[in-house]
């Protein structure tokens, strides 16, 4: 099974995450946490705007399973 989280997308009119919806980008050399908003600029986890423009971005990453039931000994 394929997890599309994983794979870095150009943003294309067609291929871009949801307005409000953080995801991992990269920008000239530096790759963090961003969101789009609804006027179509790109602002970091903490509402600054991105210095540049973004080259990729993909979906965050899944916080790890912990694993359910007694533990073995």
């Amino acid at each position: 099974m394929r997890n599309s989280s994983y794979y870095w997308h150009k943003p294309m009119p067609k291929n871009m995450p949801a307005i409000g919806e953080h995801v991992l980008v990269a920008v000239e050399d530096m790759v963090c946490e961003a969101y789009r908003k609804p006027s179509g600029l790109w602002v970091r986890a903490d509402g600054e705007l991105l210095p540049g423009f973004v080259r990729y971005w993909r979906y965050m990453p899944s916080a790890p399973r912990q694993k359910r039931g007694p533990k073995v000994k």
